[in-house]
């Protein structure tokens, strides 16, 4: 369960990382 409240965590975080840089 941790890990994936972390997986869902890191997806965010790249998904607005890849919305800043576009």
């Amino acid at each position: 369960m941790h890990c994936a409240h972390m997986a869902a965590e890191a997806t965010l975080l790249q998904f607005q990382f890849t919305g800043q840089i576009l």
